[in-house]
């Protein structure tokens, strides 16, 4: 995405997920949506952070147990999201 990587990352322990950005420039946006239906409808934008300096931000983390979740990002306020899998 744009030289940059979203990802999404998991805790299995604490049943937890959050979204990350790195490579990205500031002003770079991430978060993570959440599904219980398999991605047919979502909870967007949860833990919506920018990247303010350097080129990596993570949202905080968010409970996944029996759901699933996927991180979006932009290149920049406004700019074209892309969004891994629903995982």
């Amino acid at each position: 995405m744009w030289g940059r990587t979203v990802e999404l990352r998991c805790n299995g322990t604490t049943a937890c997920a959050w979204g990350g950005v790195s490579g990205g420039t500031v002003g770079d946006e991430v978060w993570v949506d959440r599904s219980s239906d398999g991605g047919e409808t979502w909870e967007p934008v949860l833990g919506h952070t920018t990247v303010t300096s350097g080129g990596d931000a993570y949202t905080t983390q968010w409970m996944d147990d029996g759901l699933v979740m996927r991180a979006c990002g932009t290149n920049g306020k406004g700019g074209t999201v892309a969004c891994t899998g629903w995982y």
